[in-house]
């Protein structure tokens, strides 16, 4: 659906992206995320044809966003962080408007379908100036679906949202994605994690990690175990260590209460660690299976990059 090849752009002496390379099938959620100015919101202009690269190439359902951008902009929808929208319009007049330079069929029967879908029925007649930013973002997102794109394009759609309105769009976003290819770029990284398929980490506009969210992860050592015993950490450590398939041991804490071990292993090994710990008559205090947050991974490849 979407290949981008060494995508670069300068300003000048900087370098804003550089070499960017990563692939999108058709269909699921990527997740773009990155630290400020890393160049994800010009990597997505760049994606819509908004603005030229320096160099590289992007292809959106195999046609050249450089060299055929207006069969690609018929495919693309696309919402920056600010939503475009003319504050003095109707909500429909606005919506009409984007519906007759997208050149849609059947303009109204499309405007009520897309307010239905993104819960803005009735209210066709409200000033878009007079409403609150959930609803702005709300028309915003009516405006980059008005035209039933196959790829869509958000740019912090949560961004200054309440909890409320995060649920909402979230559940949008998500029935989009559905019958359509979406790229999210947001510093929310719990959503990422409850929306996106894959994830791509950019970070001086560079790809620093890309993969779903269990290679991602891994950056942060993956899935562990953790058992909290009673006594002196050495008389685990060689026991455990013999646990085929181990990979290696941390001790986590040491104190008067016991210590806590943690073991990183690939198969799930909770039934050996409870038999072990019965045959050995070993008091166990706790045992749990621990997944690192996309947070941690995320601190771990920016740091790592840094």
């Amino acid at each position: 659906m979407v290949v981008v090849e060494k995508l670069s752009k300068s300003f000048g002496s900087f370098q804003a992206v550089h070499e960017l390379s990563f692939s999108l099938p058709k269909g699921g959620i990527l997740g773009f995320i990155g630290p400020n100015g890393a160049g994800k919101t010009t990597t997505m202009r760049m994606l819509t044809g908004y603005i030229p690269p320096s160099n590289g190439t992007v292809s959106v359902a195999g046609y050249s966003v450089f060299e055929e951008s207006m069969k690609v902009r018929r495919i693309v929808g696309y919402l920056p962080e600010t939503p475009p929208l003319y504050r003095e319009l109707t909500i429909g007049a606005y919506l009409d408007f984007v519906a007759s330079i997208r050149d849609v069929e059947n303009p109204k029967v499309r405007i009520g379908e897309v307010m239905d879908e993104v819960g803005l029925s009735g209210l066709e007649n409200r000033i878009i100036g007079s409403l609150s930013k959930g609803y702005r973002q709300r028309v915003g997102l009516a405006q980059a679906i008005i035209h039933k794109p196959e790829l869509l394009i958000l740019d912090e759609p949560t961004s200054g949202l309440d909890p409320a309105q995060v649920v909402g769009i979230r559940s949008f976003i998500q029935r989009l994605a559905a019958s359509r290819t979406v790229i999210l770029s947001t510093h929310i990284l719990s959503e990422v994690e409850h929306l996106c398929d894959r994830v791509l980490v950019i970070n001086q506009g560079k790809c620093a990690a890309q993969g779903d969210l269990k290679e991602i992860k891994k950056r942060a050592g993956g899935e562990r175990y953790r058992i909290e015993l009673q006594g002196e950490s050495k008389r685990y450590i060689e026991p455990l260590s013999k646990i085929s398939d181990v990979e290696s041991l941390n001790l986590l804490r040491e104190d008067d209460r016991g210590c806590s071990i943690e073991i990183f292993v690939e198969r799930d090994i909770r039934s050996e660690l409870s038999t072990l710990c019965a045959q050995q008559t070993w008091p166990l205090l706790s045992l749990s299976l621990y997944s690192p947050s996309l947070e941690e991974a995320f601190l771990s490849i920016v740091g790592a990059e840094k």
